[in-house]
Protein backbone atom coordinates (compact mmCIF):
# COMPACT_ATOMS: atom_id res chain seq x y z
CA UNK A 1 0.00 0.00 0.00
CA UNK A 2 2.73 2.54 0.86
CA UNK A 3 4.48 1.09 -2.30
CA UNK A 4 1.21 2.53 -4.48
CA UNK A 5 0.86 5.42 -2.27
CA UNK A 6 4.48 6.72 -3.47
CA UNK A 7 4.06 5.59 -7.18
CA UNK A 8 0.71 7.26 -7.52
CA UNK A 9 3.03 10.82 -5.81
CA UNK A 10 5.41 10.54 -8.55
CA UNK A 11 2.89 10.34 -11.20
CA UNK A 12 1.29 13.50 -9.94
CA UNK A 13 4.72 15.24 -9.74
CA UNK A 14 5.75 14.22 -13.24
CA UNK A 15 2.35 15.21 -14.45
CA UNK A 16 2.47 19.33 -12.60
CA UNK A 17 5.55 19.63 -13.90
CA UNK A 18 5.34 18.73 -17.24
CA UNK A 19 2.02 20.80 -17.54
CA UNK A 20 3.78 24.43 -16.42
CA UNK A 21 6.38 23.82 -18.87
CA UNK A 22 5.87 24.34 -22.75
CA UNK A 23 8.03 22.00 -24.00
CA UNK A 24 9.63 18.79 -22.41
CA UNK A 25 13.05 16.76 -23.53
CA UNK A 26 13.37 12.82 -23.88
CA UNK A 27 16.28 10.94 -24.68
CA UNK A 28 16.30 6.61 -24.29
CA UNK A 29 17.86 6.65 -20.82
CA UNK A 30 17.33 10.07 -19.50
CA UNK A 31 19.23 12.60 -17.55
CA UNK A 32 20.07 14.17 -14.99
CA UNK A 33 16.96 15.24 -12.72
CA UNK A 34 14.47 13.82 -15.36
CA UNK A 35 12.07 16.47 -15.13
CA UNK A 36 12.04 17.04 -18.60
CA UNK A 37 13.26 20.41 -18.46
CA UNK A 38 16.29 20.28 -20.69
CA UNK A 39 18.43 17.68 -23.23
CA UNK A 40 20.66 17.33 -19.44
CA UNK A 41 17.46 16.48 -17.19
CA UNK A 42 15.68 14.53 -20.14
CA UNK A 43 13.12 12.45 -19.36
CA UNK A 44 13.65 8.31 -19.86
CA UNK A 45 11.88 7.21 -23.40
CA UNK A 46 9.28 4.93 -21.11
CA UNK A 47 7.64 8.33 -20.58
CA UNK A 48 7.12 9.36 -23.45
CA UNK A 49 3.03 9.09 -23.47
CA UNK A 50 2.88 10.55 -19.88
CA UNK A 51 4.77 13.42 -21.60
CA UNK A 52 2.17 13.76 -23.99
CA UNK A 53 -0.20 13.62 -21.50
CA UNK A 54 0.48 15.80 -19.07
CA UNK A 55 0.11 19.19 -20.96
CA UNK A 56 -2.75 21.15 -20.24
CA UNK A 57 -2.69 23.61 -23.22
CA UNK A 58 -0.83 22.17 -25.69
CA UNK A 59 3.19 21.59 -25.75
CA UNK A 60 6.30 19.90 -27.59
CA UNK A 61 7.60 16.88 -26.99
CA UNK A 62 11.42 16.74 -28.26
CA UNK A 63 12.86 12.91 -28.63
CA UNK A 64 16.12 12.11 -29.32
CA UNK A 65 17.64 9.85 -31.80
CA UNK A 66 17.01 6.25 -30.60
CA UNK A 67 14.51 3.29 -30.27
CA UNK A 68 11.34 3.37 -28.32
CA UNK A 69 8.58 1.84 -27.34
CA UNK A 70 5.00 2.40 -26.40
CA UNK A 71 3.58 2.20 -22.62
CA UNK A 72 -0.18 2.61 -22.80
CA UNK A 73 -3.11 1.34 -23.81
CA UNK A 74 -4.98 3.70 -25.94
CA UNK A 75 -8.39 2.69 -24.68
CA UNK A 76 -7.46 2.11 -21.26
CA UNK A 77 -8.12 -1.78 -21.55
CA UNK A 78 -6.31 -4.93 -20.86
CA UNK A 79 -5.79 -5.46 -24.42
CA UNK A 80 -2.03 -5.60 -24.52
CA UNK A 81 -2.05 -5.17 -27.91
CA UNK A 82 -3.80 -1.91 -28.07
CA UNK A 83 -0.76 -0.29 -26.69
CA UNK A 84 -0.04 2.73 -28.51
CA UNK A 85 1.40 6.43 -28.85
CA UNK A 86 -1.49 8.19 -28.06
CA UNK A 87 -2.02 11.71 -29.98
CA UNK A 88 -3.30 14.67 -27.76
CA UNK A 89 -5.34 18.04 -29.18
CA UNK A 90 -1.92 20.54 -29.70
CA UNK A 91 0.34 18.55 -28.64
CA UNK A 92 3.93 18.29 -31.40
CA UNK A 93 5.76 15.29 -30.81
CA UNK A 94 9.74 15.74 -32.30
CA UNK A 95 11.66 13.04 -33.57
CA UNK A 96 15.65 13.45 -35.42
CA UNK A 97 17.42 15.14 -32.72
CA UNK A 98 21.04 14.25 -31.44
CA UNK A 99 20.87 16.02 -28.46
CA UNK A 100 21.66 19.37 -28.27
CA UNK A 101 19.34 20.88 -30.47
CA UNK A 102 17.79 24.37 -29.39
CA UNK A 103 15.36 24.86 -32.45
CA UNK A 104 13.44 21.74 -34.75
CA UNK A 105 15.30 23.45 -37.77
CA UNK A 106 18.85 21.89 -36.50
CA UNK A 107 17.64 18.80 -37.28
CA UNK A 108 20.06 16.53 -39.20
CA UNK A 109 20.51 13.02 -40.39
CA UNK A 110 18.05 11.72 -39.03
CA UNK A 111 16.61 9.49 -41.75
CA UNK A 112 16.56 5.58 -41.76
CA UNK A 113 19.48 4.13 -40.73
CA UNK A 114 21.05 7.68 -39.95
CA UNK A 115 23.29 8.70 -37.00
CA UNK A 116 19.72 10.93 -35.47
CA UNK A 117 17.23 8.29 -36.51
CA UNK A 118 14.49 8.25 -33.94
CA UNK A 119 12.51 4.69 -34.23
CA UNK A 120 8.99 4.41 -32.45
CA UNK A 121 8.10 0.93 -32.91
CA UNK A 122 5.22 -1.71 -32.31
CA UNK A 123 7.69 -4.67 -31.64
CA UNK A 124 5.99 -4.42 -28.08
CA UNK A 125 6.58 -8.07 -27.03
CA UNK A 126 8.87 -10.73 -28.28
CA UNK A 127 11.55 -9.46 -29.87
CA UNK A 128 10.90 -10.25 -33.66
CA UNK A 129 8.04 -12.32 -33.11
CA UNK A 130 4.70 -10.26 -35.29
CA UNK A 131 1.90 -12.09 -33.15
CA UNK A 132 2.18 -9.59 -30.19
CA UNK A 133 2.93 -6.56 -31.95
CA UNK A 134 1.23 -3.56 -31.44
CA UNK A 135 -1.90 -2.91 -33.56
CA UNK A 136 -1.02 0.47 -33.96
CA UNK A 137 2.20 2.30 -33.27
CA UNK A 138 0.44 5.71 -33.24
CA UNK A 139 -3.27 6.48 -32.36
CA UNK A 140 -5.19 9.04 -33.26
CA UNK A 141 -8.77 8.92 -31.34
CA UNK A 142 -11.27 10.98 -32.25
CA UNK A 143 -11.66 14.88 -31.96
CA UNK A 144 -7.98 15.35 -31.89
CA UNK A 145 -7.29 18.96 -32.88
CA UNK A 146 -3.96 20.49 -34.11
CA UNK A 147 -1.92 17.38 -33.24
CA UNK A 148 1.83 16.93 -35.19
CA UNK A 149 4.50 13.86 -35.46
CA UNK A 150 7.65 14.92 -37.16
CA UNK A 151 10.85 13.12 -37.72
CA UNK A 152 9.96 10.00 -37.04
CA UNK A 153 10.90 6.53 -37.96
CA UNK A 154 7.74 4.90 -37.62
CA UNK A 155 7.35 0.51 -37.60
CA UNK A 156 6.26 -3.11 -37.11
CA UNK A 157 2.78 -2.01 -36.06
CA UNK A 158 0.61 -5.37 -37.17
CA UNK A 159 -3.05 -4.41 -37.32
CA UNK A 160 -4.69 -7.69 -37.59
CA UNK A 161 -6.95 -7.68 -34.66
CA UNK A 162 -10.92 -8.68 -34.68
CA UNK A 163 -12.59 -5.49 -35.29
CA UNK A 164 -11.57 -3.09 -37.63
CA UNK A 165 -10.40 -0.78 -35.44
CA UNK A 166 -7.99 -3.20 -34.73
CA UNK A 167 -6.95 -4.13 -38.42
CA UNK A 168 -6.13 -1.01 -40.07
CA UNK A 169 -3.45 0.86 -39.68
CA UNK A 170 -0.27 -0.58 -38.33
CA UNK A 171 2.14 2.36 -38.31
CA UNK A 172 -0.62 5.31 -37.74
CA UNK A 173 -4.37 5.03 -37.22
CA UNK A 174 -5.59 8.83 -37.11
CA UNK A 175 -9.23 7.99 -36.32
CA UNK A 176 -10.09 11.80 -35.70
CA UNK A 177 -12.46 14.12 -38.20
CA UNK A 178 -12.25 17.61 -36.91
CA UNK A 179 -11.44 20.82 -38.70
CA UNK A 180 -7.86 21.41 -37.34
CA UNK A 181 -6.66 17.62 -37.93
CA UNK A 182 -3.29 16.08 -37.47
CA UNK A 183 -0.26 16.27 -39.06
CA UNK A 184 2.62 13.43 -39.65
CA UNK A 185 5.84 15.31 -41.24
CA UNK A 186 9.15 14.21 -42.40
CA UNK A 187 8.31 10.44 -41.14
CA UNK A 188 9.57 7.46 -42.63
CA UNK A 189 6.30 4.43 -42.23
CA UNK A 190 8.11 1.13 -42.88
CA UNK A 191 7.34 -2.98 -42.25
CA UNK A 192 3.77 -2.10 -41.09
CA UNK A 193 0.40 -4.13 -41.24
CA UNK A 194 -2.95 -3.95 -42.13
CA UNK A 195 -5.73 -7.12 -42.92
CA UNK A 196 -8.56 -4.91 -44.06
CA UNK A 197 -6.56 -1.41 -45.00
CA UNK A 198 -3.69 1.24 -44.69
CA UNK A 199 -0.89 -1.18 -44.16
CA UNK A 200 1.51 2.05 -42.96
CA UNK A 201 -1.49 4.32 -42.29
CA UNK A 202 -5.01 4.85 -42.03
CA UNK A 203 -6.00 8.59 -42.56
CA UNK A 204 -9.48 9.80 -42.31
CA UNK A 205 -10.72 13.37 -43.44
CA UNK A 206 -8.74 16.50 -42.87
CA UNK A 207 -5.29 14.95 -41.29
CA UNK A 208 -2.40 15.60 -43.58
CA UNK A 209 0.74 13.34 -44.57
CA UNK A 210 3.37 15.77 -45.58
CA UNK A 211 7.09 14.88 -46.84
CA UNK A 212 6.88 11.42 -45.65
CA UNK A 213 8.29 8.48 -46.80
CA UNK A 214 5.74 5.45 -47.05
CA UNK A 215 7.34 2.50 -48.26
CA UNK A 216 7.53 -1.85 -47.48
CA UNK A 217 4.22 -1.89 -45.73
CA UNK A 218 1.13 -4.56 -46.65
CA UNK A 219 -2.13 -4.89 -46.62
CA UNK A 220 -4.24 -8.03 -47.11
CA UNK A 221 -7.55 -5.61 -47.87
CA UNK A 222 -6.93 -2.28 -48.76
CA UNK A 223 -4.10 0.61 -49.15
CA UNK A 224 -0.52 -1.18 -48.82
CA UNK A 225 0.83 2.07 -48.17
CA UNK A 226 -2.40 4.29 -47.26
CA UNK A 227 -5.83 3.63 -46.61
CA UNK A 228 -7.95 7.44 -46.93
CA UNK A 229 -10.91 6.53 -45.89
CA UNK A 230 -13.75 8.99 -46.67
CA UNK A 231 -14.12 12.89 -47.02
CA UNK A 232 -16.28 14.40 -44.19
CA UNK A 233 -19.24 16.24 -45.26
CA UNK A 234 -20.09 18.16 -41.99
CA UNK A 235 -16.18 20.07 -42.90
CA UNK A 236 -16.38 19.93 -46.54
CA UNK A 237 -12.74 18.24 -45.53
CA UNK A 238 -10.22 15.01 -47.23
CA UNK A 239 -7.17 13.59 -45.98
CA UNK A 240 -4.00 14.79 -47.89
CA UNK A 241 -0.38 13.15 -48.67
CA UNK A 242 1.73 15.99 -49.91
CA UNK A 243 5.03 16.09 -51.26
CA UNK A 244 5.09 12.18 -50.52
CA UNK A 245 6.98 8.99 -51.78
CA UNK A 246 4.91 5.85 -51.76
CA UNK A 247 7.97 3.06 -52.35
CA UNK A 248 7.62 -1.10 -52.99
CA UNK A 249 4.03 -1.56 -50.61
CA UNK A 250 1.44 -3.82 -51.71
CA UNK A 251 -1.22 -5.18 -50.97
CA UNK A 252 -3.52 -8.43 -51.74
CA UNK A 253 -6.35 -7.20 -53.33
CA UNK A 254 -7.14 -2.98 -54.24
CA UNK A 255 -4.23 -0.38 -54.08
CA UNK A 256 -0.18 -1.07 -53.27
CA UNK A 257 0.56 2.47 -52.70
CA UNK A 258 -2.82 4.02 -51.95
CA UNK A 259 -6.74 3.04 -51.67
CA UNK A 260 -9.06 6.21 -52.15
CA UNK A 261 -11.78 4.78 -49.82
CA UNK A 262 -14.41 7.69 -50.75
CA UNK A 263 -12.29 11.15 -50.97
CA UNK A 264 -8.49 11.83 -50.21
CA UNK A 265 -5.58 13.75 -52.12
CA UNK A 266 -2.35 13.04 -53.06
CA UNK A 267 -0.27 16.14 -54.32
CA UNK A 268 3.51 16.38 -55.46
CA UNK A 269 4.23 13.11 -54.29
CA UNK A 270 5.72 9.85 -56.18
CA UNK A 271 4.15 6.61 -56.70
CA UNK A 272 7.48 3.64 -57.43
CA UNK A 273 7.86 0.53 -56.92
CA UNK A 274 4.19 -0.44 -55.05
CA UNK A 275 1.93 -3.43 -56.46
CA UNK A 276 -1.36 -5.19 -55.73
CA UNK A 277 -4.12 -7.08 -57.61
CA UNK A 278 -5.65 -4.49 -58.96
CA UNK A 279 -4.00 -0.46 -58.83
CA UNK A 280 -0.77 -1.50 -58.61
CA UNK A 281 0.19 2.63 -57.46
CA UNK A 282 -3.18 3.58 -56.12
CA UNK A 283 -7.28 2.17 -56.63
CA UNK A 284 -10.18 5.08 -56.74
CA UNK A 285 -12.81 2.61 -55.54
CA UNK A 286 -14.96 6.32 -55.96
CA UNK A 287 -13.72 10.00 -55.37
CA UNK A 288 -10.37 10.80 -54.69
CA UNK A 289 -7.57 12.86 -56.61
CA UNK A 290 -3.93 12.47 -57.75
CA UNK A 291 -2.23 16.03 -58.97
CA UNK A 292 1.67 17.23 -59.90
CA UNK A 293 2.63 13.21 -59.10
CA UNK A 294 4.74 10.74 -60.71
CA UNK A 295 3.44 7.24 -60.78
CA UNK A 296 6.63 4.97 -62.53
CA UNK A 297 7.66 0.91 -62.20
CA UNK A 298 4.35 -0.13 -60.31
CA UNK A 299 2.69 -3.64 -61.30
CA UNK A 300 -1.23 -5.24 -60.82
CA UNK A 301 -1.57 -8.35 -61.28
CA UNK A 302 -4.78 -8.06 -62.69
CA UNK A 303 -6.11 -4.24 -63.70
CA UNK A 304 -4.43 -0.81 -63.41
CA UNK A 305 -0.49 -0.91 -63.39
CA UNK A 306 -0.86 2.57 -61.99
CA UNK A 307 -4.41 3.46 -61.33
CA UNK A 308 -7.60 1.53 -61.28
CA UNK A 309 -10.07 4.44 -61.29
CA UNK A 310 -13.96 3.70 -60.86
CA UNK A 311 -14.36 6.98 -59.92
CA UNK A 312 -11.91 10.21 -59.16
CA UNK A 313 -9.42 12.72 -60.90
CA UNK A 314 -5.92 12.26 -62.16
CA UNK A 315 -4.58 16.19 -63.26
CA UNK A 316 -0.90 16.71 -64.39
CA UNK A 317 0.53 13.16 -63.35
CA UNK A 318 3.33 11.28 -65.30
CA UNK A 319 2.41 7.82 -65.87
CA UNK A 320 5.27 5.74 -66.83
CA UNK A 321 6.92 2.07 -67.27
CA UNK A 322 3.67 0.45 -65.34
CA UNK A 323 2.81 -2.80 -65.86
CA UNK A 324 -0.78 -4.79 -65.55
CA UNK A 325 -2.23 -8.01 -66.72
CA UNK A 326 -2.49 -8.16 -70.62
CA UNK A 327 -4.06 -5.55 -71.88
CA UNK A 328 -6.03 -4.31 -68.56
CA UNK A 329 -4.24 -0.69 -68.02
CA UNK A 330 -0.88 -0.70 -67.58
CA UNK A 331 -1.12 2.90 -67.22
CA UNK A 332 -4.76 3.11 -66.32
CA UNK A 333 -7.74 0.90 -65.64
CA UNK A 334 -10.60 3.12 -66.00
CA UNK A 335 -14.29 2.23 -65.22
CA UNK A 336 -17.19 4.15 -63.93
CA UNK A 337 -16.55 7.82 -63.94
CA UNK A 338 -12.97 8.36 -63.68
CA UNK A 339 -11.04 11.06 -65.50
CA UNK A 340 -7.25 11.66 -66.40
CA UNK A 341 -6.51 15.20 -67.32
CA UNK A 342 -3.49 17.08 -68.21
CA UNK A 343 -1.41 13.91 -67.79
CA UNK A 344 1.22 12.03 -70.22
CA UNK A 345 0.78 8.14 -70.16
CA UNK A 346 3.84 6.54 -71.68
CA UNK A 347 5.98 3.58 -71.82
CA UNK A 348 3.88 1.14 -69.72
CA UNK A 349 2.66 -2.34 -71.14
CA UNK A 350 -0.49 -1.08 -71.90
CA UNK A 351 -1.79 2.48 -71.76
CA UNK A 352 -5.50 3.02 -71.22
CA UNK A 353 -7.80 0.53 -70.99
CA UNK A 354 -11.39 2.09 -71.25
CA UNK A 355 -14.94 0.86 -69.33
CA UNK A 356 -17.59 2.58 -68.20
CA UNK A 357 -19.26 5.97 -69.92
CA UNK A 358 -18.32 9.56 -70.60
CA UNK A 359 -15.18 11.01 -71.07
CA UNK A 360 -12.37 9.38 -69.28
CA UNK A 361 -9.11 10.89 -70.88
CA UNK A 362 -8.98 14.68 -72.09
CA UNK A 363 -6.04 17.14 -72.78
CA UNK A 364 -3.50 14.32 -72.16
CA UNK A 365 -0.41 12.68 -74.36
CA UNK A 366 -0.26 9.10 -74.65
CA UNK A 367 1.13 6.67 -76.27
CA UNK A 368 0.32 5.32 -79.59
CA UNK A 369 -1.52 2.66 -80.02
CA UNK A 370 -3.81 3.18 -77.44
CA UNK A 371 -7.40 1.91 -77.65
CA UNK A 372 -10.12 4.13 -76.24
CA UNK A 373 -13.38 3.95 -77.76
CA UNK A 374 -14.44 7.52 -78.77
CA UNK A 375 -16.64 7.74 -76.38
CA UNK A 376 -13.93 8.48 -74.26
CA UNK A 377 -12.06 10.43 -75.54
CA UNK A 378 -12.22 13.96 -74.73
CA UNK A 379 -10.98 17.18 -76.37
CA UNK A 380 -6.67 17.83 -76.75
CA UNK A 381 -5.05 14.99 -76.91
CA UNK A 382 -1.97 14.22 -78.19
CA UNK A 383 -0.64 10.84 -79.62
CA UNK A 384 3.78 10.40 -79.05
CA UNK A 385 6.24 8.22 -79.87
CA UNK A 386 6.46 4.88 -78.09
CA UNK A 387 10.47 6.26 -78.23
CA UNK A 388 11.80 8.51 -75.75
CA UNK A 389 13.43 10.51 -78.58
CA UNK A 390 14.56 10.69 -82.15
CA UNK A 391 15.30 12.79 -85.09
CA UNK A 392 11.75 11.51 -87.15
CA UNK A 393 9.64 14.59 -87.52
CA UNK A 394 6.40 12.98 -88.10
CA UNK A 395 6.83 11.65 -84.59
CA UNK A 396 6.14 13.63 -81.25
CA UNK A 397 8.99 12.43 -79.07
CA UNK A 398 8.45 13.16 -75.04
CA UNK A 399 12.08 13.16 -74.10
CA UNK A 400 12.37 12.45 -70.44
CA UNK A 401 15.75 13.08 -68.98
CA UNK A 402 16.76 9.76 -68.17
CA UNK A 403 13.90 7.32 -68.14
CA UNK A 404 13.96 3.85 -66.70
CA UNK A 405 13.98 1.39 -68.98
CA UNK A 406 12.31 -1.61 -67.01
CA UNK A 407 7.79 -1.90 -66.82
CA UNK A 408 6.86 -2.48 -63.66
CA UNK A 409 8.15 -2.83 -59.92
CA UNK A 410 11.24 -4.98 -60.96
CA UNK A 411 11.99 -6.63 -57.90
CA UNK A 412 14.94 -7.97 -58.58
CA UNK A 413 16.60 -4.11 -58.39
CA UNK A 414 13.96 -2.41 -56.84
CA UNK A 415 16.63 0.51 -56.08
CA UNK A 416 17.39 1.30 -59.65
CA UNK A 417 13.66 2.69 -60.25
CA UNK A 418 14.62 5.21 -58.33
CA UNK A 419 17.20 7.04 -60.78
CA UNK A 420 14.80 7.46 -63.15
CA UNK A 421 14.69 11.10 -64.13
CA UNK A 422 10.72 12.08 -65.70
CA UNK A 423 12.02 15.42 -65.80
CA UNK A 424 11.31 16.49 -69.52
CA UNK A 425 14.03 18.53 -72.43
CA UNK A 426 13.57 21.20 -74.56
CA UNK A 427 13.02 19.01 -77.67
CA UNK A 428 9.92 17.44 -75.34
CA UNK A 429 6.51 17.50 -77.42
CA UNK A 430 4.77 18.09 -73.35
CA UNK A 431 5.90 21.24 -72.92
CA UNK A 432 2.68 23.96 -73.08
CA UNK A 433 0.44 21.18 -73.80
CA UNK A 434 -1.97 21.00 -71.14
CA UNK A 435 -5.15 23.53 -70.21
CA UNK A 436 -4.56 25.88 -67.64
CA UNK A 437 -8.59 25.69 -66.48
CA UNK A 438 -8.57 21.93 -65.77
CA UNK A 439 -5.31 22.95 -63.34
CA UNK A 440 -6.80 23.79 -59.96
CA UNK A 441 -6.30 27.02 -59.07
CA UNK A 442 -3.92 26.64 -55.87
CA UNK A 443 -1.56 24.68 -58.35
CA UNK A 444 0.89 27.98 -59.56
CA UNK A 445 3.93 24.82 -59.45
CA UNK A 446 4.87 21.98 -60.58
CA UNK A 447 6.02 18.88 -58.37
CA UNK A 448 9.71 20.87 -57.80
CA UNK A 449 8.11 23.71 -57.52
CA UNK A 450 8.47 25.46 -60.68
CA UNK A 451 6.45 28.00 -62.12
CA UNK A 452 3.51 26.05 -63.96
CA UNK A 453 2.85 29.38 -66.19
CA UNK A 454 6.07 29.75 -68.20
CA UNK A 455 6.15 29.66 -72.18
CA UNK A 456 8.50 27.05 -72.54
CA UNK A 457 8.39 26.93 -76.37
CA UNK A 458 8.25 30.44 -76.68
CA UNK A 459 4.89 30.62 -78.67
CA UNK A 460 3.80 33.21 -76.47
CA UNK A 461 1.14 31.72 -74.13
CA UNK A 462 1.93 29.98 -70.76
CA UNK A 463 0.22 27.05 -70.66
CA UNK A 464 1.16 23.66 -68.18
CA UNK A 465 3.10 20.86 -69.57
CA UNK A 466 1.74 18.03 -69.47
CA UNK A 467 2.67 15.85 -66.65
CA UNK A 468 3.95 16.60 -63.05
CA UNK A 469 6.84 18.28 -64.74
CA UNK A 470 7.19 21.97 -66.09
CA UNK A 471 10.32 22.34 -68.66
CA UNK A 472 12.11 25.49 -67.29
CA UNK A 473 14.64 27.38 -69.69
CA UNK A 474 16.27 28.91 -66.69
CA UNK A 475 18.03 27.37 -63.93
CA UNK A 476 18.36 30.06 -61.26
CA UNK A 477 21.06 28.99 -58.02
CA UNK A 478 22.04 31.09 -55.53
CA UNK A 479 25.18 30.95 -53.47
CA UNK A 480 27.01 33.33 -50.54
CA UNK A 481 31.10 33.86 -50.49
CA UNK A 482 32.86 35.09 -47.90
CA UNK A 483 35.51 38.78 -49.06
CA UNK A 484 38.61 37.47 -51.00
CA UNK A 485 36.97 34.07 -51.70
CA UNK A 486 36.14 33.89 -55.96
CA UNK A 487 33.85 31.50 -57.64
CA UNK A 488 33.94 30.82 -61.15
CA UNK A 489 30.47 30.38 -63.45
CA UNK A 490 31.41 29.04 -66.77
CA UNK A 491 34.51 31.03 -67.89
CA UNK A 492 33.59 34.03 -65.54
CA UNK A 493 35.35 34.41 -62.55
CA UNK A 494 32.70 36.07 -59.91
CA UNK A 495 34.18 37.90 -56.53
CA UNK A 496 31.64 40.15 -55.71
CA UNK A 497 27.83 40.17 -55.04
CA UNK A 498 25.40 40.69 -58.43
CA UNK A 499 23.23 38.33 -60.85
CA UNK A 500 25.31 36.39 -63.42
CA UNK A 501 24.22 34.56 -66.52
CA UNK A 502 25.74 32.08 -68.42
CA UNK A 503 24.29 29.32 -71.27
CA UNK A 504 25.48 25.72 -70.37
CA UNK A 505 24.94 23.00 -73.50
CA UNK A 506 22.03 20.26 -72.49
CA UNK A 507 20.65 17.63 -73.96
CA UNK A 508 20.14 16.98 -77.58
CA UNK A 509 19.28 20.71 -78.88
CA UNK A 510 18.68 22.40 -75.67
CA UNK A 511 21.14 24.90 -73.79
CA UNK A 512 20.31 25.80 -70.44
CA UNK A 513 20.46 29.18 -69.10
CA UNK A 514 22.32 29.64 -65.51
CA UNK A 515 20.88 32.43 -63.26
CA UNK A 516 23.55 32.91 -60.49
CA UNK A 517 22.68 35.70 -57.59
CA UNK A 518 25.93 35.83 -55.18
CA UNK A 519 25.90 37.51 -52.26
CA UNK A 520 28.49 38.23 -49.91
CA UNK A 521 29.21 36.87 -46.40
CA UNK A 522 29.88 39.32 -43.23
CA UNK A 523 33.49 38.31 -41.65
CA UNK A 524 31.58 36.62 -38.74
CA UNK A 525 29.43 34.36 -41.00
CA UNK A 526 30.21 30.61 -40.26
CA UNK A 527 28.44 29.35 -43.12
CA UNK A 528 26.85 29.55 -46.76
CA UNK A 529 24.25 28.29 -48.75
CA UNK A 530 24.27 27.05 -52.10
CA UNK A 531 20.66 26.04 -53.42
CA UNK A 532 20.46 23.96 -57.04
CA UNK A 533 17.13 23.44 -58.20
CA UNK A 534 17.69 21.74 -61.44
CA UNK A 535 18.84 18.19 -60.59
CA UNK A 536 21.73 18.13 -62.65
CA UNK A 537 25.64 17.31 -61.50
CA UNK A 538 27.40 19.89 -59.44
CA UNK A 539 31.05 19.94 -58.24
CA UNK A 540 31.69 22.03 -55.02
CA UNK A 541 35.38 21.71 -53.21
CA UNK A 542 35.90 19.10 -56.04
CA UNK A 543 33.35 16.89 -54.66
CA UNK A 544 30.52 16.04 -57.17
CA UNK A 545 26.45 17.20 -55.43
CA UNK A 546 23.53 15.13 -56.42
CA UNK A 547 19.66 15.42 -55.95
CA UNK A 548 18.86 14.30 -52.51
CA UNK A 549 22.28 14.87 -50.43
CA UNK A 550 22.14 17.05 -47.67
CA UNK A 551 26.58 17.36 -47.54
CA UNK A 552 28.65 19.56 -44.90
CA UNK A 553 31.68 20.32 -47.02
CA UNK A 554 34.85 22.09 -45.64
CA UNK A 555 35.90 25.61 -47.95
CA UNK A 556 39.51 25.77 -48.95
CA UNK A 557 42.11 26.04 -46.33
CA UNK A 558 42.47 30.47 -46.16
CA UNK A 559 38.25 30.56 -44.85
CA UNK A 560 37.34 29.03 -41.63
CA UNK A 561 33.99 28.16 -42.58
CA UNK A 562 31.77 25.40 -44.03
CA UNK A 563 29.18 25.03 -46.82
CA UNK A 564 26.14 23.34 -46.81
CA UNK A 565 23.94 22.39 -49.97
CA UNK A 566 20.47 21.50 -50.18
CA UNK A 567 18.37 20.13 -52.49
CA UNK A 568 14.74 20.08 -52.68
CA UNK A 569 12.86 16.85 -51.15
CA UNK A 570 11.54 15.94 -53.98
Amino acid sequence: MKGLFYLTICLLSLTWQISAQHRVYVTPNGNGSADGSSWSNALPGNQIQNAIDGFTTGGEVWVAAGTYFPTQTYDNSATTRRTSFTLRSDVHLYGGFSGIESDTAERSNFGEGENNETILSGDIGVVGDTSDNAFHVIWGPTGTVNARVDGFTIRDGIANGSVFNDRAGGGIHVNAETTAGTTIARCIITNNYGESGGGGVFIRSNNTLYACVIKDNHCDARGGGVYFSHFNLSTNTEPLASHCLFYRNTCSDEGGGAHFRAGGQVHNSRFIGNSAVRGGAAFFFNEGNVTNSVASNNRAIITGGAFHMTGGTVINTTIVRNQSGTNNGGGVYRTGTGLVQNSVIWGNNNQFRYAGTGIAIEHSAIQQGFSISAAGQGPGLLTISNQNSGTDTTFLYPNFVNPSAVFGDNPSNPALLLTADWNITCESALIDGGDSALLPASFTTDILGHSRFIDGNGDGFSSPDFGAFEYKPTLENSVAICPGDTIALGQQIITSSGVYIDTIPGLGSCDSIIQLTVSMLTPDSAFFTIKYVKAKPLRFADKPLTPLEFTSLPVPATKNATAYYNSPLM
